[in-house]
């Protein structure tokens, strides 16, 4: 049987390997876009292809996506490269891939925004234990929140659960998770974005008919609108707004101390 040939890594690697964990899954051009720009095409593809014929990476493709490739790390990875003993939980696979590859781009878009200070996703917040010693983390920590951003405004800095519904629940479904979210206590205001105007809606139904006379709590965007405005302005069912800022050019990636769990969405120190 013929063996592997041994596989030296690189920085690039691990900026990787933090990527599609943060992430769980990207396709090869959010992967490019994201981490590595400067390089060609066919050199990306080709360190790719090689990190998944030794095991590192693992593949499938996305119909939704123009059946587009879509990659993941392994467990093996994590293992190697990732854990530090302070994991409580390792999920490397994607359990609904499209969600997440439309998550990698929200991130980019929101992350985007001088405003935001740090984006730490769901899959961090549940495998990291650390962040459990963060009292302003404990609310989208209790909700499962896809992501939590904090976000500076002139009154202060305030911790987001961030979520992304993309396709519409039953209403009991709606309903248990809107009672969690208004009795959560420490909760300031959740950002939601919404696939289309029917999930949307959706959520706005069972939220007027069950809160109606309570302060709203969620605050909504469209996926379309997310992706058309310069302006990051999420509104409430009264019209109330929060509005995290403008998008700008800002890079969604910085240096990577190996020993950081959660470090790939904090700004660059100088």
């Amino acid at each position: 049987m013929k063996q592997k040939r041994r596989i030296e890594f690189s920085k690039d690697d691990l900026k990787l390997f933090r990527y599609l964990h943060f992430f769980r899954a990207a396709r090869i051009d959010q992967i490019r876009r994201d981490l590595f720009p400067q390089i060609s095409v066919n050199t990306t593809y080709w360190r790719l292809k090689r990190l998944e014929k030794h095991d590192y990476l693992q593949g499938k493709y996305s119909r939704f996506h123009g059946n587009k490739k879509v990659l993941g790390i392994t467990t093996k990875t994590f293992k190697e490269f990732l854990a530090n003993g302070d994991e409580k939980r390792i999920e490397v696979n994607s359990k609904s891939v499209d969600h997440d590859l439309d998550l990698v781009d929200i991130c980019r878009m929101i992350y985007s925004s001088q405003r935001i200070e740090q984006y730490i996703s769901e899959n961090e917040l549940q495998t990291w234990q650390t962040y459990e010693e963060n009292k302003n983390l404990k609310p989208a920590l209790a909700l499962n929140s896809d992501a939590v951003i904090k976000v500076t405004f002139d009154n202060g800095s305030f911790w987001l659960p961030l979520e992304y519904e993309s396709n519409t629940k039953s209403s009991s479904r709606y309903r248990d998770l809107l009672y969690q979210l208004y009795n959560q206590l420490g909760l300031v205001a959740v950002l939601y974005v919404c696939k289309d105007k029917k999930v949307q809606n959706a959520i706005k139904k069972i939220e007027e008919k069950f809160h109606g006379k309570e302060r709203p709590m969620i605050y909504y965007k469209l996926l379309d609108e997310l992706k058309q405005s310069e302006g990051l302005i999420f509104t409430a069912r009264n019209g109330k707004m929060i509005n995290i800022g403008d998008k700008s050019d800002k890079e969604i990636t910085s240096t990577i101390a190996p020993q950081l769990c959660g470090a790939l969405y904090l700004p660059e120190t100088t």
